[in-house]
């Protein structure tokens, strides 16, 4: 999905699992096609551990993207 937002098929996607390995080669993907990678509450995050899941954007939308994750989180408590 993340290389389908790489070459502009794709908005974004949300990814809300914990294995790094599933994000560190995505992240330079999609920044080297001029997207944005964050955690699932728009921070940026290491990739030799677990990870806090990740949106994938074109950068437009990113922060749009943030804040309707963080509101469904802080909903769900």
């Amino acid at each position: 999905m993340a290389a389908l937002v790489a070459t502009g098929q794709f908005e974004a996607t949300v990814f809300p699992h914990y294995e790094a390995h599933d994000t560190a080669a995505v992240k330079v993907i999609v920044e080297e096609a001029g997207g944005k990678v964050t955690d699932l509450f728009g921070k940026e995050q290491r990739y030799d551990r677990d990870i806090r899941g990740h949106i994938v954007s074109n950068g437009f939308l990113h922060q749009k993207l943030v804040k309707l994750v963080r509101d469904h989180v802080l909903n769900k408590r």
